[in-house]
């Protein structure tokens, strides 16, 4: 019996119990409940009736007071209980707050979940690389549908519905966080040691001179025109100088894609037949770049087949804000529609096509081209916090990562090798290996 002033909610194998110093409000799962007689608590119907017990939910007030509610009949059984007086079948407080007391009731008093109590199957042993994407989901037998999670680094976040737990890793360290969920039976609670280590180190860049004609040439891994694409890179430049960041096309007809910078910090993305000025492009605002400052830009291309370029399909992340709208959308010449001409398809990076037009000056670094388009939710997580991140732990990595150029780390002069499964290596041109250097983002 609960103790005088109190009410507890039990549950066994087959009957749900709520009971209270003046009596039993009880049933089968698949029967009902009967009205507690003389309770002290207000009650928002007569005493006689009979409640499904799938009907009945604990429903907080937000101020410190709780109502047993059948939502079938649209009544209150009991109503403005205060969450101190309600206890478990050892008349021990059932939660510490309103709303752990709410959730904990509805654990009992839900004819939801399987045959038993939970058993938490997911790795509670994990390892993440430092200040990257983590997504990790609590998983368990018998079909829980209410879980919870304690001590979680502050830049976790949780959802208590879904057991999901998503959001960026420490730079360091392990952590320890505890984790449970629950089924109409009971609950399981676990332990959660999450340890921070990676092999990945970016401890070098590539340093182009435009007045020496630097340049890094590929074939493979370009994207033509009907073709969805996405490039991220890093970039510092030396000057505020008209000079070219990429081309991929094809370089004996100048068709392709090219990404220059203007002046007043401009960035100009075109798209088309660059040599005969029949081309679409997108223009940023000025002010977008500035000279000695490493940023991270990423531009993506949406096509749905058509060989017909459309300017509103480019969208651009400036060190991890979308700057697309603020730039502005042209066609010149008529646009461009049909496929590049030309007979030799090539990545030039720090040049334009055929190794021409103004060469970059400054230096480059994490150079990926993906063949899709990178959802929203994942453009972050192709850099880290101010830095760059371990590709290989990106979540469209093994789907559409066409080639990933580091530009120094595990490369040997005059190779930049290519990281992703293409093999699609870069030949660096009128450099020496001096060019990689430890001056990274």
């Amino acid at each position: 019996m609960a103790q005088q002033g109190k009410i507890q909610i039990l549950k066994d194998e087959s009957n749900i119990y709520v009971i209270t110093s003046h009596g039993v409000l009880s049933g089968s799962i698949s029967g009902s409940i009967i009205d507690p007689i003389g309770s002290s608590y207000t009650k928002a119907e007569p005493v006689t009736g009979v409640q499904q017990v799938n009907e009945v939910a604990a429903i907080g007030n937000n101020n410190g007071t709780i109502n047993l509610y059948n939502a079938g009949r649209n009544v209150n059984i009991m109503a403005n209980i205060p969450y101190t007086d309600i206890v478990d079948k050892d008349n021990t407080l059932l939660g510490n707050t309103e709303e752990e007391t709410v959730n904990r009731a509805n654990v009992i008093l839900s004819n939801l979940g399987g045959a038993g109590i939970p058993v938490i199957t997911s790795n509670i042993n994990l390892t993440a690389a430092p200040n990257s994407f983590f997504k990790y989901q609590i998983e368990a037998t018998n079909e829980p549908f209410l879980y919870n999670a304690n001590n979680l680094p502050d830049k976790l976040l949780f959802n208590q519905f879904s057991g999901l737990i998503i959001g960026t890793t420490e730079s360091s360290g392990t952590t320890n966080f505890n984790i449970s969920c629950a089924n109409g039976r009971g609950s399981a609670v676990s332990t959660v040691t999450l340890t921070i280590t990676s092999s990945f180190a970016n401890t070098l860049s590539t340093d182009f001179n435009k007045n020496a004609d630097n340049h890094c040439r590929s074939s493979g891994s370009v994207s033509h025109a009907s073709s969805p694409w996405t490039k991220s890179l890093w970039y510092k430049k030396d000057s505020i100088s008209q000079e070219t960041l990429f081309f991929a096309g094809s370089s004996d007809s100048a068709e392709g894609w090219i990404c220059e910078f203007g002046p007043n910090g401009r960035v100009f993305i075109r798209g088309g037949d660059i040599g005969s000025n029949s081309y679409v492009q997108w223009k940023s605002q000025t002010g977008l770049w500035q000279a000695d400052v490493w940023s991270h830009i990423v531009i993506l291309y949406e096509s749905s087949g058509s060989a017909t370029l459309n300017a509103d399909n480019i969208t651009v992340y400036h060190d991890d804000v979308d700057v697309t709208s603020a730039g502005t959308t042209s066609e010149k010449g008529g646009g461009y529609s049909g496929d590049w001409g030309g007979s030799i398809f090539e990545n030039v990076i720090g040049g334009g096509p055929n190794a021409t037009f103004n060469y970059f000056d400054g230096h480059i670094d994490e150079l990926s081209i993906w063949s899709a388009n990178i959802p929203s939710s994942s453009v972050g997580m192709l850099r880290s916090v101010g830095s760059p991140a371990d590709l290989d732990l990106h979540p469209n990595y093994s789907s559409s990562l066409a080639s990933w150029w580091r530009m120094g780390d595990g490369d040997t002069f005059p190779q930049i090798t290519d990281h992703s499964t293409s093999s699609n290596n870069l030949i660096m041109y009128n450099m020496t290996a001096g060019a990689f250097t430890s001056d990274v983002p």
